[in-house]
């Protein structure tokens, strides 16, 4: 477990957290090296460690009763994964590894013990619980009042702003390995719809295709169409 202390040494926005409860925190946790869509836990499990990513992406999902996915959050590195599991509840969603990844896992009770002894570990995980809780409202409040392609335009714009790195000609490549499924899933259309969208914009010289990855050439272009019908 040695080998994976460089990695949490080094993740951004844990800089406050000292060395003593990082050492800790290693010591008490599971490395997991994983491979893309590799399902970390299941809705409705028990006793399912808190994952912490230290490398790579992870997706937080949930399914329908016909087993249609939206998605609803992205995970990153430094992020906390099922950190709910400190009401020793049972899983409300789904998550697996979005590409190859770095975590590790550490149990509920094992962590509260940390939290007790440095409060910057608390801090790091209600500013996690409530990253999500405002996301969720966000997604909430988009999918009541938005129309489809106004809800593309604003995930495709803060995938970019999240994500996004500057090329030279300040395009903003979305640096994300994520499909057009992933969108559809993200924002409740299907892949069908993200598609024709996307070519649309395509077409108006807002983004374009580079490989698998978007690239947005215009991202003021692009926020507009969160303010247009579709």
């Amino acid at each position: 477990m040695q080998s994976f202390l460089p990695h949490i040494k080094n993740l951004k926005g844990w800089e406050t957290l000292n060395d003593v409860t990082k050492k800790k925190l290693i010591n008490l946790s599971r490395g997991h090296v994983v491979n893309e869509d590799t399902i970390l836990y299941l809705e409705g499990q028990s006793d399912v460690p808190i994952f912490i990513v230290l490398k790579g992406y992870a997706i937080l999902s949930k399914f329908s009763e016909k087993g249609e996915e939206k998605i609803l959050y992205i995970f990153s590195e430094g992020e906390f994964i099922n950190e709910l599991a400190v009401d020793f509840q049972k899983t409300s969603n789904s998550t697996r590894a979005l590409k190859d990844s770095i975590l590790i896992s550490i149990m509920a009770k094992d962590l509260l013990k940390l939290m007790e002894e440095d409060f910057n570990l608390n801090l790091l995980v209600l500013k996690s619980l409530s990253k999500k809780v405002r996301r969720t409202q966000r997604q909430a409040l988009n999918l009541g009042r938005l129309k489809t392609g106004q809800r593309i335009a604003s995930r495709l714009w803060k995938l970019s702003r999240d994500y996004g790195i500057v090329l030279k000609d300040d395009s903003v490549l979305i640096d994300l390995p994520i499909n057009q499924s992933n969108i559809g899933a993200m924002v409740g259309t299907s892949r069908e719809t993200v598609s024709r969208f996307i070519k649309k914009l395509e077409n108006e010289n807002v983004l374009y295709l580079k490989g698998h990855k978007i690239v947005i050439k215009d991202r003021s272009a692009l926020l507009n169409y969160v303010k247009l019908d579709d």
